[in-house]
């Protein structure tokens, strides 16, 4: 009777497999491409067509890249606009053809940045911006806006829309012709680009056409000059992101990602390469082939198999074969994964009918119990992971080799054992808590997975243990204890590596490695938590650097190791850490040491005695720097740093010695750290400029040159005086870019001047000695085509303390060029007669110091005469600086003084209004008040 029952079962399944094969692949005809998987397979196809047939872009649209080489350049970002303005300008003078700069300009810059680019944008008549659909809020999915370049820009530039919707597997395969904007369609700047005129719909994209030979250039070398009208002229030109970090980057098919403006240029190259893909609905196509498979499975059961499935291949491969070359020369897509799905599903009831079905069934049918019992015993038995399986009674029926192990048991657990007799008390109850969830609902499984330990060889196994209980069919053999009959599962890993290596992970999150003293990010974190008032110190050692130089980086890490044993010792409850290199930290409570200096004072102490650490002595002081902070406020952060700055004003202490924080000398700090920041941004933003101060023979009151004095307009920071921001420059090796820079724009401009005037430039001491001072202004002189002869190059008496050799030298080569050399302050540094002798000066300047108290201060008089006695002596010619009234000018022309400047002729101001004043008569008449 078994058998007959196994025998129609198998033959009503047969059936209904057919009846489900059948309506399957009608469903699948239907729906095509709808289905997932199937579209996956297309798309995976198609790439491959494009793979095997690539293509070169036709070089018409060159891509110029935001690189990181660029974004180095400009050293900040979002960059100033001026910076797409000058662009905007070297593109035009290259000849390039249309301009899309996909840049987002929604939000409005500064005013003079905005400014430039709307001028570079209406002189050059036609840049493409971008418009973009974005959702208003996270989270939306309906409040869809239009974000666009503020109006400021728009109105100067075409709109096209620069929108990348990438398909749901987050590949982009297609872009768009364009979309409305305010009730009007605008283009997308693909077809704007190729010249298209259609303005609506998909624009799928070719990808055989390689990114590799699209043109690419970087966008800072269009701006230093290395890319102009040999590579751009003619061209159309695509600005956007290349570099990584401004996360412009798209997943593509067959070259896996892609910066965004790539992709718009791709869309470019298929509309001019009229490669834009089209196809046709081949649902109708797809139901005959479902007839044509269901007939021919009929017609071809009696036939050889070999035969059948060659005569597959074969119509698989002519299928793939066409899709290719149409795709190929057409652009004509092939969708051709629904094809070979339902070939597949032929063949596979081919074979179905080939063999006995119904028969197979029933053989299945009867192995199946038997099957089923012993596979799982041996799956469970052989799991790596612990596993037990219990009934409603808690009797284990099942069991893992593994579990002795996991549960430290002695001797292998016995079928029947009972569950609450081998597990630990806090994982027992978690078994009892799942069960009861699973008693309050037994509609459904219930699991949850739990931490457990075991004690093992004197330590602490840690397991992960997952509890599982499912409904099951209740045995007549079993009393049902626990509710409702079910089968209970728990399945045991040991996490106890995991767990000591996240410990260890914690720990070195928050200490450091060397002296094991907390870093500065646990430092700050135990900061916030201490209560009342607190001292906090930061410390460093003298000439450490020196030190590990000569001792040698071990002896130098087992010396910070030392310090940091000492601290601990001498302060067993302060917070001690180590911030870096060779600064340490420690906080302490206000009460034990009142005032702060007692606190300085002992850590001073600590350094008294050599610092003894692997059989050497090595005496080592330090600085330190100390800050109170009143009670907690959360930001422990400020306080370290405040302190920190206490430290930078305590090394300037010789030796040791300490200082506490002062609000007046970090504000000091913090803006010299300002103008230190903008140096060189503000050169090359061109924020500096020259103004020239008048220069006049005496005696004629002729104006016979100027004087270049630099300026720095910032926009955040405002007006820098010189005497602010060239000790800065100075101090950070600045000053030679900025002295050339200096030195190069005052000969370009004084060579427009006319031929009688000169210009005077003051060059530092830093830059003076530097290694190519000679060639600096010799390459200037060239540059400008400024005569030797207008050139004086001013010094001051500071380079008399450097190298006097090579200071003689570059001074003589100077001279032999044609240049004037004049030392300028002259009676305020460390001149002495010998330097006078002894260096080649044409001209002494004497300093303004001296030249306005002469009127007033006999003194003053008596120290001109005699600066003026000794450069007529020594054949030298004497400029005074500082003249402010007539009085000053007349005493000093009686003098016999040659040359003077001063605000009685002119304060420093534009090479326009100086030249204003060439020529007049009488100069008092023209004194600039």
């Amino acid at each position: 009777m078994d058998q007959v029952i196994a025998i129609l079962r198998g033959r009503w399944l047969a059936g209904l497999f057919r009846l489900c094969m059948v309506a399957a692949m009608l469903v699948l005809a239907v729906g095509g491409s709808d289905f997932g998987f199937v579209r996956q397979i297309d798309n995976d196809l198609r790439a491959l067509r494009f793979k095997a047939a690539p293509r070169p872009a036709t070089g018409d649209t060159v891509y110029l890249a935001i690189d990181k080489q660029s974004l180095d350049r400009v050293g900040t970002w979002p960059w100033p606009r001026g910076i797409y303005a000058e662009a905007i300008d070297k593109l035009l003078a290259s000849g390039a053809g249309d301009i899309f700069l996909d840049v987002d300009f929604s939000n409005p810059s500064t005013p003079g940045e905005d400014t430039k680019l709307e001028k570079a944008l209406d002189d050059a008549g036609g840049v493409i911006l971008p418009v973009f659909h974005q959702y208003r809020t996270a989270g939306s999915q309906n409040d869809v806006t239009i974000t666009r370049p503020i109006p400021q820009l728009a109105d100067k530039a075409w709109l096209a829309f620069a929108n990348v919707f990438p398909d749901r597997d987050g590949r982009v395969r297609q872009m768009v012709m364009g979309d409305v904007l305010d009730g009007a369609p605008v283009q997308s700047a693909a077809a704007l680009l190729a010249g298209a005129h259609q303005t609506i719909g998909p624009l799928p994209i070719d990808y055989s056409i390689q990114p590799s030979t699209v043109p690419t250039y970087s966008f800072g070398d269009l701006l230093d000059g290395k890319v102009g009208s040999k590579e751009l002229n003619g061209r159309n030109i695509v600005i956007g992101a290349y570099a990584t970090e401004l996360q412009d980057i798209f997943a593509v098919p067959v070259y896996r990602t892609l910066p965004g403006p790539v992709l718009h240029i791709l869309a470019t190259e298929t509309l001019l390469q009229k490669r834009a893909l089209h196809g046709f609905n081949q649902k109708p196509l797809q139901l005959l082939l479902v007839l044509l498979i269901l007939v021919s499975i009929f017609a071809l059961r009696r036939r050889s198999v070999l035969i059948v499935v060659t005569g597959a291949l074969a119509l698989f491969a002519t299928g793939e074969v066409a899709a290719f070359a149409l795709q190929r020369q057409l652009a004509f897509t092939l969708d051709t994964a629904s094809f070979w799905v339902l070939l597949a599903a032929g063949l596979f009831m081919f074979m179905t009918e080939k063999i006995d079905l119904s028969n197979l069934l029933v053989a299945i049918a009867n192995a199946e119990h038997y099957n089923t019992r012993r596979v799982l015993h041996r799956i469970v038995a052989d799991s790596a992971d612990g596993v037990i399986a219990f009934d409603e009674s808690l009797d284990v029926i099942e069991e893992s080799g593994s579990v002795r192990t996991l549960l430290s048991r002695p001797r292998r657990i016995r079928r029947g054992a009972s569950l609450p007799q081998l597990l630990p008390d806090d994982l027992m109850q978690n078994v009892r808590k799942t069960i009861a969830d699973y008693t309050a609902s037994p509609d459904r499984a219930r699991s949850r997975t739990v931490a457990a330990r075991i004690a093992h060889d004197g330590g602490t196994r840690h397991l992960e243990a997952t509890i599982t209980i499912s409904p099951a069919i209740a045995r007549p053999d079993k009393v049902r204890v626990h509710g409702p009959a079910f089968l209970g599962s728990l399945i045991m890993r040991d996490d106890t590596a995991r767990r000591l290596y996240e410990d260890k992970l914690e720990e070195l999150a928050h200490s450091d490695a060397l002296t094991a003293l907390l870093n500065r990010h646990a430092f700050t974190e135990a900061l916030d938590r201490m209560e009342g008032w607190v001292h906090i110190a930061v410390l460093d050692l003298h000439r450490f650097s020196v030190l590990n130089a000569t001792l040698g980086r071990d002896a130098g890490d087992e010396l910070l190791k030392a310090v940091a044993d000492k601290l601990r010792a001498a302060e067993p409850s302060a917070l001690v850490g180590r911030l870096g290199s060779d600064v340490f930290c420690l906080a302490v409570p206000t009460a034990r040491y009142q005032p702060e200096s007692a606190l300085a004072e002992r850590l001073l102490a600590l350094f008294d005695k050599p610092l003894s650490f692997g059989g050497r002595q090595v005496q080592s002081s330090v600085h330190v720097g100390l800050r109170t902070r009143p009670g907690p406020d959360g930001d422990a952060t400020r306080w370290l740093e405040e302190t920190e700055r206490a430290l930078e004003d305590a090394k300037l202490v010789a030796g040791s010695g300490w200082r506490s924080y002062d609000p007046a000398t970090a504000l000091h700090v913090s803006r010299a750290r300002e103008v230190e920041r903008h140096l060189h941004t503000g050169l090359e933003r061109r924020e500096f400029f020259l103004v020239y101060q008048p220069q006049i023979d005496l005696v004629s009151g002729d104006l016979i040159g100027a004087e270049a004095l630099i300026r720095w307009v910032q926009p955040d920071l405002g007006m820098i005086p010189p005497v602010e921001f060239i000790p800065i420059a100075e101090a950070n090796g600045f000053i030679a870019e900025l002295g050339e820079w200096i030195l190069n724009e005052a000969c370009r401009e004084a060579a427009g001047w006319p031929d009688d005037l000169t210009v005077a430039v003051n060059v530092s001491a830093h830059q003076f000695l530097s290694a190519d001072m000679l060639g600096s202004v010799r390459r200037a002189l060239a540059a400008s085509g400024l005569p030797a002869r207008r050139l004086h190059i001013e010094v001051t008496e500071s380079v008399f303390i450097h190298n006097t050799d090579k200071l003689a030298d570059i001074l003589k080569a100077l001279r032999a060029d044609g240049i004037t050399v004049a030392l300028d302050d002259f009676g305020t540094g460390y001149s002495s007669l010998s330097y006078l002798a002894a260096f080649p000066f044409d001209k002494l300047k004497i300093d303004q110091s001296f030249v306005r108290k002469m009127a007033s201060d006999a003194g003053a008089e008596a120290i001109v005469r005699t600066i003026l006695s000794l450069a007529h002596s020594l054949g030298l010619k004497v400029v005074a600086e500082g003249i402010e009234s007539e009085i000053e000018w007349r005493m000093l022309q009686q003098m016999g003084c040659q040359q003077g400047q001063g605000y009685h002729f002119g304060k420093p101001q534009g090479p326009a209004q100086l030249l204003s004043l060439h020529g007049r008569e009488t100069w008092s008449l023209a004194a600039v008040s």
